[in-house]
């Protein structure tokens, strides 16, 4: 039985589909990085008692971030670094994978249209 994903459809589907996860996967990351902002900035600001909110956020940003500081002890100053690396690697990973995958899928679907 022939897959009935050939040719023309096939291109499309796998265009929309390289696009969709390359377009959510790069939200996420930003996402991400404004929450590893808001912690930086939680950080310099917020005192006891924590609010829920910030509480949700360290929840969500602290295990990358104590992974990053047991690897790289990284403080210059009063200031930590590991946030400024691990936005530096998001956005890495946002430019090189999800960004190129949601371009490529552009491109098939290009394509696909046009037929060839």
């Amino acid at each position: 039985r022939p897959c009935p994903l050939r040719g023309e459809k096939g291109m499309i589907f796998l265009g929309n589909l390289l696009r969709a996860v390359g377009d959510v996967g790069s939200l996420l990351i930003n996402a991400y990085i404004f929450l590893l902002i808001i912690t930086a900035f939680a950080s310099w600001f917020v005192r006891y008692p924590v609010p829920p909110f910030v509480q949700a956020v360290y929840r969500l940003t602290e295990p990358p971030l104590r992974f990053l500081r047991r690897r790289l002890p990284l403080v210059v100053s009063w200031i930590a670094l590991s946030p400024v690396v691990l936005i530096v690697l998001l956005t890495l990973i946002k430019y090189l994978l999800f960004d190129n995958m949601s371009d490529y899928g552009s491109l098939l679907l290009f394509k696909g249209r046009i037929g060839g």
